[in-house]
């Protein structure tokens, strides 16, 4: 499976914006900017994104995957899961074959 993502940019580093959208439609037109990077002024708006925070929920999904894989390997079966939040925690369900 082939996926994709774009990316459009408008206007100065600062005062412009941009959006992302995925293949997938999973991500439409999602908006980031410099100032919701940074978290500069009171003008950003709360469902603004930036690069950092894409990637960190992509390195998140991956390891909840692989997180999986491994609890597949030993016969566990996780069955929920919030992936790294403040403070590193993890919490995990499971369950154990009986």
């Amino acid at each position: 499976m082939k996926r994709g993502a774009s990316a459009v940019w408008q206007g100065s580093l600062k005062e412009g914006a941009g959006s992302v959208s995925t293949d997938s439609t999973a991500l439409e037109n999602a908006a980031y900017s410099y100032g919701a990077r940074f978290k500069i002024g009171e003008k950003v708006a709360a469902d603004q994104t930036n690069p950092e925070e894409l990637i960190a929920a992509a390195h998140a999904a991956c390891f909840s995957m692989a997180l999986s894989a491994q609890l597949d390997s030993v016969g566990l079966t996780a069955t929920t899961g919030k992936s790294p939040s403040p403070g590193l925690k993890f919490p995990l369900t499971s369950q154990v074959p009986t």
